[in-house]
């Protein structure tokens, strides 16, 4: 069946609603830990993210990096290995789940830290070495604290040490680390460091040795570093542009670390330089750079240059871009605020820092002082802000469908927008909130929802989405988004110009009253996470916020509009906008979140409808043949993206092929392996898709996150399907018919497996809007889902009636499919008995063969016969899964239950239940079984004592046989052979038993076991016929069972003289006191002697036993008899006397050995390799 590889998946999605209702609940004590990872330029970086702090150790040895933890863990590292692939080969949870270990690629160095709730461990190239222990425990306690201040300026971010006295330091650059060393010990708190970093400078680190103190970071590898004192204070300014031309000014090359002497600050001087413009700007000012004394009263202007063919003519103002952060020449400390005096108070302060700290940046220019670390001929990296860890408040709105967002701050409040109109519970939000949220209010919106929010200062929201929810994580940060939003400025035949906002899926417009400032904002809500404006942008008719999300206009004139089409949105005004008509932004696309950027033009690459695929392939076919040489290769792609949109996977990766042989190196290039690998992905060869789409290059797109999603899902990756497909969600909202039909099942199975239930139903709402244009399979695949929504749900009558529906339809695979999930639902309510689902199963395992389907029917089939005590058909269609599927894992574990039950039945008694015969059938059906060893050794002995309690000793004979021919060695084997011996014996096989013994025969073995072997011996030789034989092996031994048996022999050969004498061994001295009597067992050895004395007409032996035992005898239960015995006879009584010797010579006192040995051999052992002859009864 060409549809049967696929039915696997939707049977995992099944059985886990359905366990939850068919199974008990199990609660698991590890905790779900992200596991992140990155590559920098010269280290890797692991993160793990734990719900709450943990104790920690690292150890890299062996070519193994070990991380334990103080609690158990549950994660995945697939997409950590792929990150970090230059470093890691795989990853595994040891240590009953309290550790992982990697296996690494190389030698490593080996560093780590808590951040918050995360452990960071950053692997470096080198010797394996054990890891530094994280930073907080570096410090000695006796070290004074040394503060630390990090500011962030528009041409230089900078850190200041606040030293108190005289210190000297060495700076030096490597490639993207800095390391300042000072000649003194001090303890810095490198939370609070880490927590004001500027974006782009990470890690730092802190240590002494020596009485040194050495501190690190990391930071861009094109960044210039200038270092100097102010006072006592050292100074690090890491530039943001090119290193200033400063004269006096000692350039330090990477290298060794070098010393800076102690200065003392000198007087204000001018600076010396010989270029006008470069002593026109204080130092840390790149060249045609603004003056870095800019300040938000006096906001930079930054008017692109006009090109000569500007089609505007005389259009010329151009915005002014107020705080735009690094990168854009401004900072974003200029934002519209409300002040309290005490915030200007310290804001005051720290102007005045800040301008003493760089008059002295001047003095030690004109001294010779200023030093720069400049970086060398590196790639420059794109650094995203520093947001690693968990956010200290993280606020989450769950929307049922896709929705656009818009988040901002203007003033004092932060605003929170949805394009969706809902009542939002704001109680747990405000809980959630503190601290750093003051107070959350909703705002009246005809056709939104409006939250308005107060925080602490500096706390700023930072938006992301996890499928159709919405997070907005607060930070210490500035306002930013994540990624700049692309804007164009463009003019137009009949409005002029106007600024464009390019989306491929715009979300809704709300105008949004603000009642702390009285006038309305113009709000777009974006889809696509992370897109906002970085900086306020000031034209003549209006104003850009800057945001987090979406985009916020606050107009000038009231004319100004703001619309939106297809292609994104627009800001126009009647008269045109008077504005530079040149793009005053370019794209960007920068940090974790993933770019909205199309990688694939679906709907443009199908040319056409289902009615125009043979008229599109023809002129696509016809295209190759037409164009030149150099242009054949483009106008295959052009048909091989036509075969993907199409869901031609084979027909795809035909034209591949050819293209690749044509152009060899075509295949590094990171768009063509996009395109493969969703061609590999429609071919269904979903391994290799994963090769392809998970090179390092395509990570941040979301168009990819959706296909990695869908392989992902087909190889039953679940959790890492699922994180994929949430990244993706609202660009495969927007792929064409039938495709997003296929990937959005995969999406809704991938939330059904990882519980994620919201995300499942919306999603099948979403494809059911549009139910005729999937195809006749994607159709029942929606309608299983939806009945597996509901019966998750507990709307059993709907699940049923779907179910129904397509049990009884054409599409195969979910009639069986829903056949499946009837049978369990219906036996779990008691529509139906387990006779009746056993039948239904058993045909179900016929209708479909081959796939996951098939082992999952049989494991169910299994199950419920062993419920219903039916071991024999139970076990049979588990053994039938396991011999079909014995790879899988799932027949792995089916495997380990059958050894389970089988241990039950044979081991833990649940097989005395059955009738012997029946335990024995299912025993020999499912002899495999056995575990190997003392237990499997056990079992068959159990077995086979039950088969001789009943009398099947030949049976029981086999068993024990196979035992010994196969498994068994040494004394144990030596032991088994006495039962074996003694079972033959009871069967009347004296022959067999000495065989058994002669084959089991071992030196040395345990005393008591080799007289029992001996005594056997014995009477197998007596019962052969060899008597002398017999008494021969039992010469020397005086033990009671030795005498028992010589009795027995003397008794049949009626040897009476003999007889009597071993009765009197065993009877022992008469009791002192007669009047107490004799025990039982004693009185019969007694009688028994008067019977032998009797016959062998021995008078005095009588009356000498008379005289000893008499007084006694005529005081225990046997009196009667023995009077009757020991008393001459009368002639009357002769034949009467007779009778009564008879009767004892026939009852089981005088086959004693063999009821003894039969108890005492055939007690199977309570643990393997006991001997179970702990316990003797004689018998008189």
């Amino acid at each position: 069946m060409t549809e049967a590889k696929g039915i696997r998946k939707g049977l995992l999605g099944l059985l886990l609603p359905a366990a939850a209702l068919l199974a008990a609940d199990f609660a698991f004590a590890q905790e779900a830990v992200r596991t992140r990872g990155w590559a920098h330029s010269d280290f890797g970086r692991l993160v793990f993210d734990w719900p709450a702090a943990v104790g920690f150790e690292v150890d890299a040895a062996n070519q193994q990096l070990t991380v334990r933890f103080d609690r158990t863990l549950e994660s995945s590292f697939g997409a950590v290995q792929q990150q970090l692939s230059d470093y890691l080969v795989s990853g595994e949870i040891v240590e009953n789940g309290r550790a992982v270990r990697f296996q690494l690629k190389q030698p490593v160095r080996v560093n780590s830290f808590a951040n918050g709730n995360s452990v960071v461990v950053d692997l470096r190239p080198g010797q394996d070495a054990t890891p530094q222990a994280p930073q907080a425990t570096q410090t000695t306690q006796a070290a004074p604290a040394l503060g630390v201040r990090v500011g962030e300026h528009p041409t230089f971010d900078r850190l200041v040490f606040d030293w108190i006295q005289p210190v000297t330091y060495q700076s030096a650059k490597q490639g993207g680390s800095l390391t300042v060393e000072f000649n003194r010990p001090a303890s810095i708190n490198l939370a609070n460091v880490r927590g004001q970093l500027p974006a782009g400078v990470s890690n730092p680190q802190s240590e002494i040795r020596d009485g040194r103190t050495r501190f690190s970071l990391q930071i861009p590898e094109n960044r210039t570093v200038r270092h100097f004192k102010s006072g006592e204070k050292v100074v690090i300014d890491i530039l943001k542009g090119e290193a200033p031309a400063v004269a006096g000014a000692q350039t330090v090359s990477e290298g060794p670390i070098e010393p800076v002497a102690e200065t003392s600050p000198t007087a204000e001087q001018p600076v010396a330089s010989t270029d006008e413009e470069a002593a026109a700007s204080p130092p840390g000012t790149a060249e045609g750079e603004p003056s870095s004394n800019a300040s938000a009263d006096n906001p930079l202007s930054l008017t692109p240059p006009v090109p000569e063919a500007s089609p505007v003519g005389e259009v010329t103002a151009d915005p002014q871009i107020e705080g735009a952060p690094a990168g854009e020449q401004a900072a974003e400390a200029s934002e519209e605020a409300v002040l309290s005096e005490e915030e200007r108070a310290r804001q005051e302060e720290e102007r005045l820092r800040i301008e003493a700290e760089d008059e002295a940046a001047q003095q030690a220019a004109i001294e010779g002082n200023l030093n720069l670390n400049r970086p060398g001929d590196l790639s420059v990296r794109d650094n995203a802000p520093d947001e690693e860890g968990p956010a200290p408040v993280s606020l989450t709105f769950s929307w049922p469908e896709d929705v656009g967002a818009a988040v901002f701050r203007r003033d004092a409040q932060v605003w929170i927008v949805f394009d969706r109109k809902a009542t939002i519970d704001l109680a747990p939000l405000r809980q959630r909130g503190q601290p750093l949220i003051e107070r959350i209010e909703q705002y009246p919106n005809t056709g939104a929802t409006v939250l308005g929010l107060r925080t602490q200062p500096g706390i700023n929201p930072i938006a992301k989405r996890e499928g159709f929810d919405w997070v907005i994580d607060f930070r210490k940060k500035p306002i930013r988004p994540r990624n700049q939003m692309t804007i164009e400025a463009t003019t137009d035949a009949d409005v002029g110009p106007q600024l464009l906002f390019p989306t491929t899926d715009p979300g809704g417009l709300i105008n949004l009253f603000d009642p702390n400032v009285g006038d309305t904002l113009r709000i777009a809500a974006f889809k696509e996470p992370g897109y906002g404006i970085r900086g306020r942008r000031v034209y003549p008719e209006f104003t850009i916020l800057p945001s987090a999300q979406g985009l916020v206009v606050q107009p000038a004139i009231d004319d100004l509009l703001l619309d939106r089409d297809l292609n994104g949105f627009q800001l126009t005004s009647p008269d045109g906008l008077h504005i530079s008509a040149v793009s005053p932004e370019a794209p960007v696309s920068s940090g974790p979140e993933l770019s909205a950027r199309r990688l694939f033009d679906l709907e443009s690459w199908k040319h056409g409808e289902y009615e125009d695929y043979l008229e599109a392939e023809q002129a696509l076919y016809r295209a190759i043949t037409e164009v030149p040489v150099e242009k054949i290769n483009d106008a295959r792609m052009d048909l091989a993206r036509f075969y993907i949109a199409r869901q031609r996977g084979p027909e795809a990766m035909g034209v591949i092929k050819v293209i690749e042989g044509e152009e060899p190196n075509i295949a590094t290039r990171p768009e063509f392996r996009a395109l493969r690998g969703a061609a590999k992905f429609l071919n269904r060869d979903y391994q290799e898709a994963l090769g392809d789409l998970n090179d390092p290059r395509l990570n941040g797109f979301a168009e990819i996150a959706v296909w990695r999603g869908a392989a992902l899902a087909e190889t039953e990756q679940w959790q890492d399907a699922e994180n994929n497909f949430k990244s993706g969600d609202s660009l495969l909202l927007r792929y064409p018919y039938p495709l997003r039909g296929r990937l959005g099942l995969l999406r809704v199975e991938s939330a059904l497996v990882n519980r994620s239930l919201q995300s499942a139903d919306s999603w099948l709402k979403e494809l059911d809007r549009k139910p005729d244009l999937l195809q006749r399979g994607q159709l029942a695949a929606l309608r299983f889902y939806q009945a597996r929504v509901a019966f998750t749900y507990n709307d059993l009558d709907t699940a049923d009636l779907l179910w129904r529906d397509l049990a009884e339809g054409k599409d195969w695979k979910y009639s069986v499919l829903s056949q499946y999930a009837l049978v369990n639902m219906n036996l779990k309510q008691g529509v139906i008995s387990k006779e009746e689902a056993t039948e239904t199963l058993d045909h179900l395992s016929y209708q479909w063969r081959g796939d996951g389907f098939e082992l999952q029917v049989l494991r169910r089939l299994g199950e419920i016969y062993i419920q219903d005590n039916d071991y024999m058909n139970g076990l049979g269609a588990m053994r039938t899964a396991v011999t079909y599927f014995g790879e899988d894992p799932i027949a792995q574990g089916i495997r380990a239950n059958m050894l389970d039950i089988f241990r039950r039945l044979y081991l833990d008694g649940e097989a005395d239940r059955l009738p012997p015969l029946r335990a024995l059938a299912i025993f020999d059906a499912f002899r495999e079984l056995t575990p190997a060893g003392p237990d499997g050794d056990l079992m068959l002995e159990k077995l086979a004592d039950r088969l001789i309690a009943v009398d099947l000793l030949s049976r029981a004979a086999t068993l024990l046989e196979h035992q010994l021919k196969n498994r068994l060695v040494g004394e144990e084997k030596a032991r088994v052979g006495a039962k074996l011996a003694l079972i033959r014996l009871i069967d009347g096989d004296p022959q067999g038993a000495l065989a058994a013994l002669a084959a089991t025969s071992f030196p040395e073995l345990d005393r008591e076991l080799e007289d029992d072997r001996r005594r056997l011996k014995a009477k197998a030789s007596y019962e052969n016929g060899d008597i002398d034989e017999a008494i021969k092996l039992l010469a020397g031994d005086i033990s009671i069972e030795a005498d028992m048996l010589r009795r027995d022999i003397y008794w049949n050969e009626e040897n009476w003289a003999e007889v009597a004498k071993v009765l009197q061994r065993l009877a022992g001295d008469p009791p002192e006191e007669a009047e107490v009597g004799m025990t039982d067992e004693k009185a019969r050895f007694v009688l028994n002697w008067a019977v032998a004395l009797l016959l062998n007409s021995d008078d005095d032996g009588i009356a000498l036993l008379n005289d000893l035992y008499g007084p006694a005898m005529n005081n225990s239960s046997y009196a009667s008899t023995y009077r009757f015995i020991a008393t001459p006879v009368e002639s009357g009584n002769t034949a009467k006397l007779q009778d009564t010797i008879q009767q004892l010579a026939n009852s089981d006192m005088f086959n004693a050995f063999m009821n003894n040995y039969r108890d005492k051999l055939l007690a199977t052992p309570t643990s393997p390799g006991g001997d179970g002859l702990e316990d003797f009864s004689p018998q008189g």
